[in-house]
């Protein structure tokens, strides 16, 4: 036993001693290779992600349903072809009798290996405007009035990174924007200042690293707008207009 015992002391202690040096001029260890991941195909199903935003009071739930995600061929090597994936969810924001969106992302040409890039067809069908409602007044500052409507995006976004920067080496947006049935309501009032049941915005191309944006057509249907000037002589759209505009700068310092 006391053999066996001096034996192992011996064995562990050569283990920790270091081995002989390099030679010099002898070539180093290759590192080594890292691993390299592919999928051919990835499936989400029925999912669901509820966010709480506590920046604002009281804290905002959103909810995210019907979650579904397809990936397809996918790698980390930038020399292989480029993968696809879609995403498809209803996004519910904040507050009570908020109506449920549509969310659609379509993906192409995505390469996830250093430069990223990749092409998005991004579709957003009947956000409700309600929902941004905290975030307007609380971080943005205006609270002199309120907004309803739903609002639609329909727009294509071709984006790359700088190889080896968070930079963008090119961004390129264009689709459509639209708004429908609109209405601006002054605080403490029920009836709209304005009313638009239809805006419709084109977008031929909107460069994020050259920071220009080409329009196309603006489409306006049906606008109704309230103009009340009281007794004093002070026009309403004017006044909140001038608040409006006092509280947003306030909310810039």
């Amino acid at each position: 036993i006391e053999r066996r015992a001096a034996e192992e002391r011996a064995r562990l202690e050569g283990a920790k001693r270091p081995g002989p040096p390099t030679p010099e001029g002898a070539p180093a260890a290759p590192p080594e290779a890292p691993w390299l991941v592919r999928i051919t195909e990835l499936v989400l199903t029925d999912g669901k992600v509820t966010v709480t935003d506590e920046t604002v009071t009281p804290p905002a739930e959103w909810h995210v349903d019907d979650l579904a995600v397809k990936l397809a061929k996918y790698s980390i090597l930038g020399t292989d072809p480029p993968a696809t994936g879609q995403i498809q969810a209803h996004v519910t924001g904040p507050g009570r009798g908020n109506n449920v969106a549509t969310l659609d992302v379509g993906v192409s040409s995505l390469h996830t290996a250093a430069p990223f890039a990749g092409i998005a067809q991004v579709k957003l069908t009947d956000f409700d405007l309600r929902a941004i409602r905290p975030y307007v007044a609380q971080q943005i500052g205006i609270a002199a009035v309120r907004t309803r409507g739903k609002l639609s995006v329909d727009l294509q976004a071709d984006v790359a990174r700088q190889e080896g920067a968070a930079e963008l080496a090119r961004g390129l947006v264009s689709g459509t924007v639209s708004l429908q049935n609109v209405a601006v309501v002054p605080r403490g009032e029920r009836k709209p200042l304005l009313r638009l049941p239809k805006l419709v915005l084109g977008v031929k191309q909107a460069d994020l690293v050259a920071r220009s944006v080409a329009l196309g057509t603006l489409e306006i249907e049906g606008l109704e707008g309230r103009i009340t000037r009281d007794a004093s002589g002070e026009v309403d759209i004017i006044t909140i207009a001038e608040r409006v505009k006092g509280e947003a700068l306030a909310g810039t310092k």
